[in-house]
């Protein structure tokens, strides 16, 4: 069942990059809310 570990770390490791991206998106949207002075 070696295999089905692997699975779920890929899973992991795409939730983490995709939750990095969120974050850079969320980020650079309060940036933004703070440039037009939201």
């Amino acid at each position: 069942m070696k295999g089905g570990d692997g699975m779920k770390e890929e899973q992991v490791e795409r939730l983490i990059t995709e939750l990095h991206e969120l974050n850079k998106t969320f980020k650079a949207t309060c940036n933004s809310l703070e440039r037009w002075g939201y």
